[in-house]
């Protein structure tokens, strides 16, 4: 017996957006400053990442520019390094 499957295209808004603002960040320069304020606080990727209440590898991706943060944690960063989250994740 034959059985077609059969796929649809669905949109899926999330990654719609998230990728429209991955295009409006520079995510290497963003991992290079959260990576230079980090180092500035003298602090290991454990304790900011408990901090903010991530995981050390997420904070990690972050910092290396492999891995995006969603916009509620973009805020936690942005308020632990006393940043505006424009100017620390979109150069505004």
């Amino acid at each position: 017996m034959y059985t077609k499957i059969v796929t649809r295209n669905v949109s899926n808004k999330t990654e719609e957006n998230r990728s429209k603002m991955e295009n409006l960040m520079n995510v290497n320069a963003t991992a290079r400053k959260l990576r230079e304020l980090r180092d500035a606080k003298h602090m290991s990727a454990a304790k900011v990442a408990k901090e903010i209440g991530i995981s050390p590898s997420a904070l990690l991706m972050y910092e290396a520019g492999d891995r995006v943060p969603r916009d509620t944690i973009k805020i936690k960063i942005a308020n632990f390094y006393g940043q505006r989250i424009g100017e620390l994740f979109y150069g505004q």
